[in-house]
């Protein structure tokens, strides 16, 4: 349970929450940050602080919520009580064929307004996002959560030299952004699938990309074929979502979450490692509640795009030249995102 106080929170507050919490006098709190009152109360009532296994992570006033993440990873299975408000806004950068329906249903279930690339059409004429970005973004109000693809970093005299209006709102705001991929081998996967209408909808947008290549994999006989097509042949597509964005893995605002962590136990993965990364994610944007129940409401089998939704899934469909072929091409986008070269 992660339970957020108000800001002006004192020492009976912090009883209170840690009560309510099941942790009884005598329970074991981690504190992080400096507060004497808050620390002199708790101890008085018989907590025992600073314990190695906590039922409770305390975030006392002023502390850094990266401090708090650090010591909830440390101890998965604790709760969290701590001062902080409400950010009123999110940008969330989840790649192309990652799972952007999945996380938008989490931020929809974190009760957020979600609009963006992924989520439908733009309300402006062409229906492109990123075409009218400038004009809709400050349309947005409190509550809302903006989607992208990408969000490169722009460079002077490089290709990139004027950054996209979200970049740009981030730079003149200080809100949190969330950083959203996938294994790029599952992404290949399931964007043949995409294009090939294996999804629940039977279509897919019609950008030029989408149906020239839809037309390309049509024309080839096997997946076998499809397969070792795509991994030859989407080098741009693969450096606009992975190279491209891979600094964002290194900014430390940017709270990064992957697809096979978020799918849980019903979409191959973990529900323990998904209810951490959703504590994590609750902690950062200062939300109450209980992340299990979150992260439960957010894998949608009958989303649009939804086709198999396995977060190991590509691994039957790879065959031993099928890997070796990605390794000699995309190595690099392994190794930069900590994936192993076979899988799990």
């Amino acid at each position: 349970m992660i339970l957020t106080l108000p800001p002006s929170a004192g020492p009976a507050d912090y009883l209170a929450a840690c009560t309510s919490l099941g942790s009884p006098p005598g329970g074991r709190l981690l504190l992080v940050g400096e507060d004497p009152a808050i620390r002199r109360a708790l101890r008085e009532h018989g907590f025992a602080l600073g314990a190695a296994a906590a039922d409770v992570i305390v975030g006392l006033p002023g502390c850094d919520r990266a401090d708090i993440r650090r010591a909830l990873t440390a101890n998965p299975r604790s709760d969290v009580v701590h001062a902080a408000v409400r950010e009123p806004f999110v940008g969330v950068v989840a790649l192309h064929k990652s799972g952007t329906n999945l996380v938008a249903a989490l931020m929809r279930a974190l009760g957020y307004t979600v609009s963006g690339e992924g989520t439908g059409p733009s309300p402006y004429p062409g229906g492109l996002w990123e075409k009218n970005e400038a004009d809709y973004l400050p349309t947005l109000g409190p509550g809302s959560a903006y989607l992208v693809h990408s969000l490169p970093m722009p460079t002077v005299g490089g290709p990139l030299q004027y950054p996209r209006p979200l970049f740009s709102l981030w730079c003149e705001n200080d809100f949190p952004v969330i950083y959203h991929y996938r294994d790029p081998r599952a992404v290949i996967l399931s964007l043949i699938r995409y294009l090939l209408k294996q999804n629940v909808s039977g279509g897919f947008t019609g950008l030029p990309f989408h149906t020239m290549y839809a037309r390309v994999l049509r024309s080839l006989p096997t997946g076998e074929r499809r397969l070792t097509h795509a991994i030859d042949n989407l080098d741009s597509y693969l450096t606009w979502s992975f190279r491209d964005n891979a600094w964002l893995l290194d900014h430390p605002d940017v709270l990064t979450t992957s697809y096979e962590t978020l799918v849980g136990a019903r979409g191959g993965g973990g529900d323990h490692e998904r209810d951490l990364a959703v504590a994590q994610l609750m902690v950062t944007l200062g939300i109450s509640g209980d992340p299990a129940d979150m992260a439960q409401r957010a894998y949608d089998p009958l989303a649009r795009t939804f086709s198999q939704g396995r977060a190991y899934g590509w691994v039957d469909e790879f065959s031993e030249e099928h890997l070796l072929r990605f390794r000699r091409r995309h190595s690099d986008i392994l190794e930069r995102y900590g994936y192993p070269e076979r899988g799990r």
